[in-house]
């Protein structure tokens, strides 16, 4: 890693502004920059050209705009500049590491996994998580000009403090202060966030989600929860933990859901509870059954989708998102499990709302969670960029 260029400090605020304003939406024309930014165009201007003197920016042309139709003539858009910075995300789950190192144009640069060991020993995690980061950078190293931080998705509520709250699904983490003790391990910034959020973060800006202001993630894994952008922004609740679509009541007399509810959509619609399932009948593993061709993986699916379904009507009905994205290990199931969505959401969602949503397939697949937790740290970290900052 090199020393980053400072910035003028008396620009800083209008470049923090533009950084941040290409971080939520890249490829932005440069009055639309102006306007995202809330200064005049010669302020935005200058900004604009010294940043990319510094090699923050780039501009290119992207071909099939509605502004080229219209004109003839394709618009410059400027994006930021991936050798500019980069930044790693970690997804830590109940069972595995995963951690991706992205520049800061949201390009993957390395990836790596690593099985949990010693599931509820929290510094043996923090040592693990750590060793795992630290292999990133040294494969990396000089990649791009300065290493923002680390942003890490994990499959539990965040208080807005980016806090883990009281969970069943991370007891034995309780208590364990991840961002803390990466900070310390690592020497770099740590920002925590839901995994559902952090997915929904990168298919918005990256994914399936691009060019839609209101949409629902739905993550069925082996915790099933949802990220809400609304207005294009993460919409987190007064207390950060809006999206519990998971311990949503879908069957009154259903199975004990460890929340301690009955029938939540967790109990129907996980990819453990399912394989659990499965195994009780035919005493196999599901990716040795002929996947979706069986017809009891069939069966599992269409059910479960139809729970989905239902869940994701009383979601449109609420709050009326253009985009349903759909993700997760479950989200495989492919038109099985997407025809039994559709299914559960015409019969339970009303005509106005459904007119709307359009429930699609990830784009980002099993990496969503990792990149949108790098790029939320990014979005964080941007002033770093802008500031005098000595980087050893």
């Amino acid at each position: 890693m090199h020393e980053a260029q400072a910035v003028p400090s008396v620009d800083s605020t209008i470049m923090l502004r533009v950084l941040r304003t290409l971080a939520q939406h890249p490829g932005l024309t440069r009055a639309e920059i102006a306007a995202g930014v809330g200064a005049s165009r010669p302020t935005v201007s200058t900004a604009l050209r010294l940043l990319e003197d510094r090699g923050f920016l780039e501009q290119r042309i992207v071909p099939g705009s509605a502004t080229e139709r219209r004109t003839g003539r394709p618009p410059m858009r400027v994006f930021l500049a991936g050798s500019a910075a980069s930044s790693v995300g970690l997804e830590i789950t109940r069972t595995e590491l995963g951690a991706g190192m992205f520049d800061i144009s949201g390009r993957l640069l390395a990836h790596a996994r690593l099985p949990v060991r010693g599931g509820e020993n929290g510094e043996a995690l923090l040592d693990d998580a750590a060793a795992l980061v630290r292999e990133l950078l040294a494969q990396n190293a000089g990649s791009t000009a300065y290493v923002l931080g680390v942003g890490v998705a994990v499959a539990a509520p965040i208080d807005h403090d980016g806090h883990l709250v009281d969970d069943v699904s991370l007891t034995h983490w309780h208590g364990v202060d991840l961002a803390g003790g990466l900070e310390e391990r690592l020497r770099l910034p740590v920002t925590i966030e839901n995994d559902a959020n952090a997915a929904a973060l990168a298919e918005h800006r990256f994914g399936a989600g691009r060019s839609c202001a209101d949409l629902l993630y739905l993550r069925l894994s082996p915790g099933v929860g949802a990220g809400l952008i609304l207005d294009n922004r993460l919409y987190r609740g007064a207390s950060g933990i809006a999206g519990e679509l998971g311990h949503v009541t879908v069957e009154p007399a259903g199975a004990l859901c460890s929340c301690g509810g009955r029938g939540c959509l967790e109990t129907v619609a996980s990819p453990l509870v399912l394989e659990d399932e499965l195994r009780g009948v035919k005493g196999g593993a599901w990716a040795t059954l002929g996947e979706h061709g069986d017809r009891h993986v069939r069966r599992l699916l269409a059910d479960a989708g139809l729970a989905v379904g239902t869940a994701i009507a009383a979601a449109v009905n609420l709050l009326n998102p253009a985009r349903v994205i759909v993700g997760g290990q479950l989200a495989d199931g492919g038109p099985v499990l997407f025809d039994a969505i559709d299914a559960g959401l015409a019969r339970d969602a009303i005509s106005p709302a459904m007119a709307r949503a359009r429930v699609v397939p990830g784009a980002l697949g099993a990496q969503a969670p990792v990149l949108g937790a790098a790029t939320a740290l990014i979005s964080r970290e941007l002033e770093a960029l802008v500031t005098p900052v000595a980087v050893a």
